[in-house]
């Protein structure tokens, strides 16, 4: 009887032992009451990261301003023909000021019929039609009168008016370069500082901070509605200037 129970603790403790065993070669780790064996170093190797950062202020040289024409009548003929004859005279003022015809663009044309709902059923009382063209001026000095000459030609809206960059990839690259030379000149003060040796770069991000603009408006720009009798010395507008900021951050495997 004693025989058969030492033999069986013997298969238990046997048994927990090949566990113990084969579970520390599978992950090269156990741990007991707090004790920790490794069978292997941690392969994970000392790193720093080290960030650069540059901002840069530029100057817009080009816009994009939105016009609309809202026109409305009794019927679709009448308000598409009212519609065409304002666009056409508006895009011809534009271009005589310069605007090339790839850069006038139609963004939008909705045509939708108006109801009376005082009487049921609801009855048409006539048409709507609205058309939004996109203009690219890239002679600033000429905002004010581009404006000017679409709203006395028929344009009841401006709906935006934006200022940009056009070769922002030059800009971008002239900053990519400053945050580059600051992340490693913070790493060298570091070494300096710490004491460590690189042995290799292990990683590399660059990205756009943020886009800050500031934009200067006068009188009739921006979201407005506008007059048709405006005229280019009751506008004043003014491009302003915008911030660049661009991040770039270094890793690396140190000793």
């Amino acid at each position: 009887m004693v025989e058969k129970i030492l033999k069986g603790l013997l298969l238990v403790s046997l048994t927990a032992f090949l566990v113990i065993v084969s579970v520390f070669m599978v992950t090269g780790k156990f741990s007991l009451d707090g004790l920790t064996i490794n069978s292997k170093t941690d392969p994970m190797p000392n790193s720093i990261t080290a960030d650069g950062t540059a901002r840069l202020y530029v100057q817009p040289d080009q816009a994009q301003l939105t016009l609309e024409v809202v026109t409305q009548g009794k019927s679709v003929d009448v308000v598409s023909q009212e519609n065409n004859k304002k666009m056409k005279a508006i895009t011809e003022a534009v271009k005589g000021l310069g605007v090339a015809d790839m850069d006038i663009k139609t963004t939008s044309y909705n045509l939708y019929p108006t109801y009376n709902y005082e009487v049921q059923p609801n009855e048409i009382m006539g048409y709507e039609l609205r058309q939004s063209i996109n203009v690219t001026i890239k002679d600033l000095t000429k905002t004010d009168n581009i404006i000017a000459a679409s709203t006395s030609n028929g344009a009841n809206s401006i709906s935006s008016l934006n200022f940009e960059v056009k070769d922002r990839d030059k800009y971008i690259a002239q900053l990519r370069e400053e945050a580059v030379s600051k992340a490693k000149d913070k790493l060298e003060k570091l070494q300096d500082l710490v004491g460590f040796d690189v042995v290799k770069i292990t990683s590399y991000y660059e990205y756009e901070v943020n886009d800050y603009y500031y934009p200067v408006y006068g009188k009739g720009a921006g979201m407005v509605e506008a007059a048709y009798n405006t005229t280019p010395s009751d506008i004043s507008v003014q491009a302003g200037s915008e911030e660049l900021v661009f991040k770039v951050e270094i890793g690396y495997e140190i000793k």
